[in-house]
């Protein structure tokens, strides 16, 4: 599989919850005006559209994940994002096939 050092599981009004799966990541996060939300779970408030975009070029470079599923996930915002040309690049695309059982793509 993919090394991948978190994803981000969800945006739900604004606020981008990313999870983190080693301590380096989890500092490098913080370094970047994440908070600590305990635990691994980190947040950032994105207000505005330029924003979400600097959040998501910065995941992408750090190797995080963008979570896939339905109703506008993560990894969709990415390819939409992707298509308007506010973002370039492949990108770490996490799914689960089964409870513990990740799967990452890149697209």
């Amino acid at each position: 599989m993919t090394q991948i050092n978190g994803f981000l599981a969800s945006i739900n009004g604004g606020v981008n919850t990313v999870v983190c799966l080693n301590s380096q990541a989890g500092d490098c996060l913080l370094s970047n005006q994440f908070q600590s939300c305990g635990s691994d779970t980190y947040s950032i408030h994105c207000a505005h559209r330029d924003d979400q975009v600097r959040v998501f070029e910065f995941l992408r470079k750090n190797k995080f994940a963008f979570s896939a599923g339905r109703d506008w996930s993560p990894a969709e915002i990415f390819e939409f994002f992707r298509e308007q040309g506010l973002v370039a690049g492949e990108y770490l695309r996490i799914s689960w096939i089964g409870p513990d059982e990740p799967t990452v793509a890149v697209c």
